[in-house]
């Protein structure tokens, strides 16, 4: 029954677009939109990123793709002054990006202008440890009446338990939820491969070994992966 279950998921993979500057950046999109269906455009790593780019960056976009922009403060990249970060976000809803990624902790202390086909993805993370199944269940709802269309939790997996965590926000998830719940490092590497597996709403893959999170798995071995298992 448990295998059945698996077998009637078909994984969604966002592969992550990555590099420190806006012309290595769309060299990386234009090679990573050949490999994946969906991409993550992580433009807290363009240090030259001028909100004027986003115009161009949107064009060349041709794959779905989850705009994110993250802080320090939550494992980003970005440096910059956080009104600035939060005009770029607003402007990436303000394009159209098919998602827009905003962390929990962000959106209790500001509130962004929505727009019609722009899903919110509100995420929380924690690279110290993975909390307990009620704090992460409690911060899953308050994700929900912040508004968001997708909740994400990323957190730490020290030990096997905290895996079994994970997969639980998942299976326990209401009907009317989406959810991405994963573990960061080496020992949460299985959430990556299993979450979607199981009713994740994705998972995320890296090329080239430009990983954004710990842990994460090469887009071309979690493709194979997946093939052996009949996806």
């Amino acid at each position: 029954m448990f295998l059945n279950f698996m077998m009637m998921q078909k994984p969604k993979i966002a592969t992550v677009v990555r590099a420190d500057n806006l012309k290595d950046f769309f060299s990386e999109l234009s090679k990573i939109q050949r490999v994946a269906d969906l991409i993550e455009l992580r433009v807290d790593y363009i240090h030259d990123l001028q909100i004027e780019h986003l115009q161009e960056l949107k064009t060349k976009t041709k794959k779905p793709a989850i705009f994110t922009c993250r802080g320090q403060a939550e494992g980003g990249n970005f440096s910059g002054a956080e009104k600035q970060r939060l005009t770029i976000i607003q402007k990436a809803i303000d394009l159209g990006f098919p998602y827009v990624d905003i962390e929990l902790s962000t959106l209790k202390k500001c509130k962004l202008n929505r727009k019609r086909g722009v899903k919110l993805i509100v995420s929380y993370h924690n690279f110290q440890k993975t909390p307990s199944y009620n704090f992460l269940e409690k911060t899953i709802s308050q994700a929900y009446k912040l508004g968001a269309d997708i909740a994400k939790v990323a957190v730490l997996v020290n030990k096997p338990e905290d895996n079994k965590t994970i997969f639980q926000l998942i299976l326990n998830k209401k009907n009317n939820q989406e959810i991405i719940a994963l573990g960061m490092g080496e020992k949460g590497r299985i959430t990556r491969l299993l979450a979607p597996l199981l009713g994740g709403y994705l998972t995320f893959a890296a090329i080239a070994g430009k990983t954004s999170a710990p842990g994460q798995i090469d887009i071309k071995g979690l493709k194979v992966i997946y093939q052996a298992m009949n996806f």
